[in-house]
């Protein structure tokens, strides 16, 4: 069994991180040997750091031993294919070592931002709403 390492990175204005552990394993299948690939970490991290014109924090984290998510793909080809490819969201493959130091730093990212701070919401509404029906 091995483990595969992805991240993903967002910016201008936020943090925005993604974080993806999946375990490779080989399994037969009607008598052939094929590949499986299971989600054993997902980690979300977005906060926009333009505190001034709005406040948003999201932080999501799944993880398992025995995780039932898994990927479609059949051959390390066909998975590093589908989260490398320029379609969609796009993933980069790391070292261990590498996943384990963004996973400190998103943690200390979230714990840097874990609640909401009051003081910054708006007590009085400055602006009228008009419906028209």
């Amino acid at each position: 069994m091995k483990v595969h390492y992805f991240y993903s990175r967002g910016g201008n204005g936020f943090h925005d991180l993604q974080l993806t552990a999946m375990m490779e394993e080989e399994i037969y299948r009607k008598g052939l040997k094929e590949k499986r690939f299971t989600y054993i970490e997902n980690l979300k991290i977005f906060i926009n750091t333009n505190m001034k014109r709005h406040h948003d924090a999201s932080f999501k984290i799944d993880f398992g031993k025995d995780s039932c998510s898994g990927h479609w793909a059949k051959s390390r080809k066909e998975l590093y294919r589908d989260l490398t490819d320029d379609i969609g969201r796009k993933y980069k493959p790391i070292t261990q070592a590498q996943y384990l130091r963004l996973r400190k730093v998103a943690f200390a990212i979230y714990q840097r931002e874990t609640c909401m701070n009051f003081d910054l919401v708006k007590k009085k509404q400055d602006y009228t709403v008009n419906v028209i029906f």
